[in-house]
């Protein structure tokens, strides 16, 4: 990997990091108003959905020029929200190989 592209990585690290605390409660107030009765969906599922397209949104907005296009996520559309899975971390999650 490129310095500039770790640098960017990390950047994205810290700018999601702060938007979390503003995405969350919006996307619990979106999961009670719409993806409750729409999607049937649960909060973790909402959450980890807008937290994707944060990220998907910060590697192809922009950090676009300094990520390249194999790393960068893509979008998640609505049609494909029911395949979003809730993503969690575990403190052992350090010592696994297992990523996925």
């Amino acid at each position: 990997m490129k310095f500039l592209t770790v640098v960017a990585w990390v950047v994205i690290l810290v700018i999601r990091g702060i938007a979390l605390w503003l995405l969350i409660p919006l996307a619990l107030l979106a999961w009670l108003v719409v993806h409750a009765w729409v999607n049937d969906a649960s909060p973790g599922r909402v959450i980890a959905w807008y937290d994707l397209n944060l990220i998907a949104a910060l590697t192809n907005g922009p950090f676009r020029v300094l990520i390249p296009a194999v790393d960068r996520p893509r979008f998640i559309g609505l049609t494909e929200f029911a395949t979003t899975s809730r993503h969690r971390v575990r403190l052992n999650d350090l010592w696994t190989d297992d990523l996925c």
